[in-house]
């Protein structure tokens, strides 16, 4: 038996691929393609929000968003952790009231691992501490992979993603997986620009067909109300204001889709909503579940067509720097 010729795995310095952690590795993590290898990493969703945010005198690298709306603090640093970084965090994460705080670099201090691991000890459920390394490999001339190395993680969050590892899930979750799994297959086959994040056991799955991470699209799963779903999602600062910019289009919208939508303003929540439905539909009917892929696969690509050149045009109002304004829209 012959055995294939096999490459050997070499690590690259990072700061050949970014010169700068404030000007080339958090404008890049910033991206939902990117941030979505940290939260594949993580096995959690993960939805950037703005950079540079403002707590008093000093500026948080990255805000996002999980499956939760709740606020996600990553903090970046090239070399080793130190105090400052660490004084720093706990200022913004008090400051902007994180769930989460997700602090990366390229070595971890044992002293700065032992206060991590501190703190998920002696803090409850509702706020989690991540300690992550930044690195980069590649085999031979490929071009260098970013991998996200879990350093320190809350112990509660090891548990949880055990259990779901070990299908300690329920058996609507496990179907939910299973369904989500198929859809993912099929649009992969169609091979129409629309990619989702890895499948979960809950009742959507994500999607980021923009280029503006302000725009995200969800599939969902209804049992109570007996329909499938498609979610236009518009979150961060100024999501009132692009959703109106959206909405003002609406009759256009709606002629070239063909269809009649949603339009959800949400008063008082962190997001708007646009979506359409099929109703009359159950999800667990295996029997019906060709027909409900089909329409996920076909409306999908159609909603980000229609979108797509709208959302690209749209624009923050005066603030705080956005994402939308440092990708240039």
């Amino acid at each position: 038996m012959t055995t294939p010729g096999l490459g050997r795995l070499e690590r690259v310095d990072v700061r050949t691929i970014w010169r700068h952690e404030a000007h080339d590795f958090t404008p890049w993590l910033a991206t939902q393609e990117s941030i979505s290898l940290l939260a594949d990493a993580l096995e959690i969703e993960l939805v950037p929000t703005s950079r540079e945010v403002r707590v008093g005198d000093y500026r948080a690298d990255l805000i996002c968003e999980d499956d939760h709306d709740r606020l996600v603090l990553i903090e970046n640093q090239f070399g080793s952790t130190d105090h400052s970084h660490l004084g720093q965090i706990m200022t913004y994460a008090a400051g902007l009231d994180a769930g989460t705080v997700i602090w990366i670099a390229e070595s971890f201090r044992p002293e700065h691992r032992a206060a991590i691991a501190w703190l998920n000890k002696h803090t409850d459920d509702s706020l989690n501490f991540f300690g992550i390394k930044i690195e980069a490999w590649r085999i031979g001339t490929s071009p260098p992979a970013p991998r996200f190395n879990i350093i320190e993680q809350p112990n509660s969050y090891l548990k949880a993603t055990a259990s779901v590892r070990e299908g300690g899930t329920s058996e609507t979750k496990q179907r939910q997986h299973e369904y989500w799994q198929a859809l993912a297959t099929k649009l992969d086959a169609a091979r129409n620009g629309i990619r989702p994040t890895k499948p979960q056991p809950q009742h959507w799955m994500s999607f980021y067909p923009f280029s503006d991470s302000r725009f995200t699209m969800s599939s969902i799963v209804n049992s109570t109300r007996n329909e499938l779903r498609i979610d236009v999602n518009v979150r961060g600062e100024f999501a009132k204001s692009n959703f109106a910019d959206l909405a003002a289009q609406r009759d256009a919208i709606e002629a070239e889709l063909q269809a009649t939508l949603s339009w959800e303003e949400k008063p008082g929540q962190k997001e708007s909503r646009i979506s359409l439905s099929l109703p009359d539909t159950d999800w667990t009917d295996n029997a019906d579940r060709a027909r409900q892929l089909e329409w996920f696969v076909k409306i999908l690509p159609l909603l980000k067509k229609v979108l797509a050149p709208r959302v690209a045009k749209i624009r923050d109002p005066e603030g705080d720097e956005t994402l939308a304004e440092d990708e240039g829209g």
